[in-house]
């Protein structure tokens, strides 16, 4: 009875591990060469491990069962004579070629699931994704210094995060017009010679281009890449669109000031017109005038394209160095002349504003020859001699001025004086 009794537990058992088998609960691992191998539920295998330390090339076949899946670090820093990746395999586990050393990689459109780090640090110069890739798994070819050329497909929609980060210099990379979504650091701290934008409505993670120096870029105007890059000294901009656009989209201008609008694009004459010229005018030329306080949109047209440029007119003044506003204790026997604040009144001429200190012991009546000078970034833009200025302040005070360059002592009269650097010297004159 015990014996029978045995012999039906030891096949009840038998079969549960067939069954196990059967439906891929349990696999058996075999050996064929230098390979360990798995057989699939679906009767194919599953490339385990390899013993050897060179491989002749990737197997689409051991012991009669198709190879359709590449496991985890199976060639992890073994060199590929062979680098065809082939048309069997579906799959491809994490770090599968981690250093692996293969100089042209090409991955199959029957690829359709890959795990994470997959050529990371590998000695790789070349890749090729066949159409039918629709992403680029998570920091897939992390690490690549060797790569140099990518050629990726018009079906791709998605470039996962790190899945270029830290490689070498990409000669010329087309990003596809499908594309949908590069995510974070997806080419953080990689060189790209050329960067073809062909995707006008791309999204990019935040740090997506983190640190990744484009020599050239060809892409759409106002997308999301150009704006990456718009105000990168390095970089080369070319559009794909040919659009008509101001390098500065938003202008501020100070009364009586004017400035030339400077027009990208389009091909051909352009057509200018100011929304209100009573606050700003435009010429043929493209120079705006500042004509009084308010805002106006200048439009170009040119081939049926427009830019604008919004114009926004204030006064034409500014606050300059702070100076001494009192005669001080410990400063004596001369008289300090400093202005606080220079603007352009409505005749255009400029007035100056701030104090006349007199630390004398006595009552100062008059300033002689009295030259005052007007720099802006260093260049003389007006000078007037007051020959005559009767100024009575008692010893030891201080007295708040205005004086008045007249227009035709200024030689920029359309100066904006709220830019640049700008300073008023008193050159010279004698105090009574």
């Amino acid at each position: 009875m015990k014996s029978n009794s045995l012999k039906k537990l030891l096949y009840m058992v038998c079969m549960v591990i067939m069954g196990c088998i059967m439906t891929g609960k349990i696999s058996m691992a075999e050996k064929a060469d230098d390979y360990i191998y798995e057989v699939l539920p679906d009767g194919t295998a599953k490339l385990v491990d390899y013993r050897g330390s060179n491989p002749e090339k990737i197997p689409d076949t051991i012991d009669g069962y198709t190879v359709t899946v590449i496991g985890e670090r199976l060639y992890f820093n073994k060199p590929l004579k062979d680098n065809t990746i082939p048309a069997t395999i579906r799959e491809i586990e994490s770090h599968a070629f981690g250093y692996a050393k293969a100089k042209n990689i090409v991955m199959p459109a029957t690829v359709t699931k890959c795990g994470s780090f997959v050529f990371y640090n590998a000695k790789i110069e070349s890749v090729t994704l066949e159409e039918g890739w629709t992403e680029i798994p998570e920091n897939m070819f992390s690490g690549c210094e060797e790569l140099t050329t990518v050629k990726l497909p018009e079906s791709l929609r998605y470039i996962r995060e790190g899945a270029f980060s830290h490689g070498g210099t990409i000669k010329e990379l087309v990003l596809p017009a499908g594309l949908i979504k590069i995510e974070e650091d997806a080419f953080y701290s990689t060189h790209i010679t050329k960067l073809v934008a062909a995707c006008s409505n791309v999204e990019l993670d935040e740090d997506a281009l983190l640190s990744c120096s484009v020599s050239e870029l060809h892409c759409y105007y106002n997308s999301a890449i150009y704006k990456e890059y718009k105000d990168s000294e390095k970089t080369k901009i070319v559009f794909i669109d040919n659009p008509l656009f101001f390098q500065k989209s938003n202008i501020t201008l100070g009364v009586g000031a004017e400035t030339t609008l400077k027009l990208t694009g389009g091909g051909g004459n352009v057509k200018w017109k100011s929304s209100n010229k009573k606050i700003a005018t435009v010429n043929k030329k493209g120079v705006v005038t500042a004509k009084k306080t308010g805002t106006a949109t200048i439009t170009a047209s040119r081939n049926g394209k427009k830019a604008v440029c919004k114009i926004k007119v204030k006064k034409n003044e500014r606050k300059l160095k702070s100076y001494p506003t009192k005669a001080s204790a410990y400063v004596s026997n001369q008289t300090i002349l400093g202005f606080k604040k220079i603007k352009r009144d409505s005749k255009g001429n400029y007035v100056l504003s701030g104090h006349f200190i007199n630390t004398f012991a006595s009552t100062t009546s008059y300033a002689k020859n009295l030259v005052i000078k007007v720099y802006r970034n260093d260049k003389l833009i007006a000078k007037q001699t007051f020959k005559r200025w009767n100024i009575r302040v008692p010893g030891g005070s201080s007295k708040t001025v205005t004086l008045t360059i007249n227009k035709k002592n200024i030689r920029k009269k359309k100066t904006d004086l709220r830019s640049g650097d700008v300073r008023v010297v008193v050159a010279g004159g004698r105090v009574y």
